[in-house]
């Protein structure tokens, strides 16, 4: 039998991938390692860690890129 996650669950555990990183996808891999829902916790809180590293390298990127044409004088 599969049971699904809540509406509330899903964005909780995308949270959890998104603030905590690879640190909260362990903690939502040892909350639900022997439930049902497990992989599907699981998927929700790596969505998170990608979002959180997609935007953490875009605005570093756009930081590096703004100083570096300051000091380039353009």
């Amino acid at each position: 039998m599969e049971t699904k996650l809540s509406t509330g669950a899903k964005v909780g555990y995308l949270a959890l991938g998104l603030f905590l990183a690879v640190v909260g996808v362990g903690i939502a891999w040892f909350i639900n390692k022997d439930k049902p829902t497990s992989k599907e916790a699981l998927k929700f809180s790596i969505i998170g860690l990608v979002i959180a590293v997609v935007v953490y390298v875009l605005f570093y990127v756009l930081v590096f890129a703004t100083a570096m044409s300051h000091v380039a004088g353009m």
